[in-house]
């Protein structure tokens, strides 16, 4: 999809009017006439999600460390099927295999993390505050860092992959554009089959 000119008080379907073979051809979102949000939308909103679930997973270790610190019960999840992240995660699935193959790389560094909440607090139990601040800061260089890393690049995936197609239709009398996340195929369709 070229980048589309936009077009003062249309319709929110239209998304503005790109030019081919010097014609200016409207084009139409078909998903926003469809009644679901645009792609750009469903992108933002997945990446505003992970920014969340990767801000919970610092404070997370934070309070870890704190309850260390301060010597008192930490209070947050050790099961990582019930953070909101693990919820979404169990819950989500992709549409895209590369997207798929790209989460799957979370599994490991995000139950790795949660396992840590219960290693140390076996270790504050047998007075090893030490070997507990030791192992939390290792996480902070190791497995809280990779697990970043995975949220940081999934932006840069997303973006890869949700290249909106736009496809131009035409009769005798006019040529319109709508929008698609991906093109199976194009075919003349004969007006006696509408």
């Amino acid at each position: 999809l070229p980048r589309p000119t936009v077009v003062p008080m249309a319709a929110p379907e239209v998304r503005g009017i790109i030019t081919l073979r010097n014609r200016a051809i409207p084009v139409i979102d078909l998903r926003v006439l469809l009644g679901m949000p645009s792609l750009g939308e469903d992108a933002e909103k997945l990446n505003a999600l992970l920014v969340q679930r990767a801000g919970d997973h610092r404070r997370w270790l934070a309070e870890l460390e704190a309850s260390v610190k301060e010597n008192r019960p930490f209070t947050l999840t050790l099961d990582p099927h019930q953070c909101a992240f693990g919820k979404w995660y169990d819950a989500f699935k992709p549409a895209s295999v590369v997207l798929e193959s790209h989460l799957k790389r979370f599994d490991h560094p995000h139950k790795a993390i949660h396992a840590l909440g219960r290693t140390v607090e076996d270790m504050v139990k047998a007075g090893r505050f030490d070997e507990a601040h030791a192992l939390i800061e290792q996480a902070h260089r190791g497995t809280l860092a990779t697990l970043m890393q995975l949220f940081d690049e999934t932006p840069r995936i997303l973006a890869e992959m949700n290249r909106e197609m736009v496809i131009v239709l035409r009769n005798e009398h006019c040529l319109v554009s709508v929008t698609a996340d991906a093109v199976e195929s194009v075919e003349a369709i004969r007006p006696d089959t509408v």
